[in-house]
Formats: C-alpha cells, structure tokens, sequence
C-alpha cells in the first residue's frame, strides 16, 4: 500500500520510480491491479488453494473399488477390473484426447496405470486385511 502511494505522489515518472524503489513494474502493476479491483484487502497474502493431482483417484472411486472387492471375493483381480469398467461404462461418456496432443493419452494411460495398480497390484488373500486396511 505504501508503494503504490510513493508511486502515484512521485514526481518522477513511474518506470524511474519503481528503478529506484528496486520493484519490477509486472510486479508493481500485479500490485496495483489487486488494489484497484479489490480494494487494501487485495494485497493480503493469499492462502494457497488445495492443488488436485490429475493421477489421483477421488476417495469415492478408491472406496466403491473396495467395497466391490469385499462383495465379490471370488473374482480374480481381471475379472474385478472388468466388473468395475463395466459399471464405470455405464455412468460415464467416451472421452477423446486433443488430436496432435499425446500429452493428453499419456495423462490418461497413467490414470488408467493407477487404476490397475490399486485393483490387481494390491493382493489381498483375507476379506478381513482389506476392511482393516481401509
């Protein structure tokens, strides 16, 4: 706040003011923006959102996975991969990645990656060890 008022009362002009103050004038004008839209409260140090990871499974995917693994015991981890894409099919649209883009279907390998590695990496031989563990 007090930058932006030496600034604005300075009789110098705002690039050789900023110069001597040894403030960058992005920096200065990212300031000065904040404070015109939104007021002293603007310049307040911003608390970080909660950053979500593109390969992480929301818990209450991971938790119907379980749950389906706990109901059907006999299948084997293929099987209950299947059984799981089966239902997923239903509730869910096909999904194309962005022509001339791989990085999209190297994103989209390695959720899938994440998926099998939960369903069949995991080797649960008692129903018990897998409600203890979640």
């Amino acid at each position: 706040m007090e930058i932006i008022r030496i600034v604005e009362g300075s009789e110098l002009g705002v690039k050789r003011t900023l110069e001597e103050l040894g403030i960058s004038r992005s920096t200065f004008y990212q300031w000065y923006g904040c404070y015109l839209t939104q007021g002293f409260e603007g310049l307040k140090p911003k608390v970080p959102k909660r950053k979500s990871f593109w390969n992480r499974i929301p818990e209450k995917q991971r938790q119907q996975v379980v749950e389906i693994a706990l109901e059907l015991t006999e299948l084997s981890p293929r099987e209950l991969a299947f059984h799981i894409m089966f239902i997923d099919k239903q509730n869910m649209g096909h999904v194309r990645g962005a022509p001339y883009h791989p990085q999209t279907q190297g994103k989209i390998e390695r959720y899938h990656r994440t998926m099998k590695n939960i369903v069949k990496l995991e080797n649960y031989f008692f129903p018990e060890v897998l409600k203890n563990k979640y």
